[in-house]
């Protein structure tokens, strides 16, 4: 079992230390914290979601979440440039990649593709 707090941390966790500040903001809260079940493929896409805000940051990201007694809401939000306009429509398909150069060749755009 993993309280969501933990599953926060969980995934931030190992982000930290590359230079980029990682801000944790919880928002609204209403009702008791919700208790999942530990699931691989979850902490998973959530790592990789942060992980590509790290990579893309210039000096931070927030992590902020949310809950009531029906929803559980997350935002990763980073201080890059962002995506370029003609392939908004197109994040998140299998390997659509806007890195390159960097010092491990770029990635394969499986990331965002993994994390939805």
């Amino acid at each position: 079992r993993l309280p969501l707090t933990s599953l926060v941390e969980e995934v931030t966790a190992p982000h930290r230390d590359f230079g980029i500040a990682i801000r944790l903001r919880p928002g609204e809260r209403i009702g008791p914290e919700p208790v999942g079940q530990r699931n691989p493929g979850v902490i998973y896409g959530l790592g990789n979601l942060v992980e590509n805000a790290v990579d893309f940051a210039r000096e931070s990201v927030t992590v902020s979440w949310s809950w009531n007694e029906t929803t559980v809401t997350f935002s990763i939000i980073d201080d890059g440039r962002g995506f370029p306009a003609e392939i908004i429509d197109r994040i998140g398909e299998p390997y659509m990649s806007t890195r390159q150069g960097t010092e491990a060749g770029g990635g394969l755009g499986l990331g965002l593709f993994i994390a939805k």
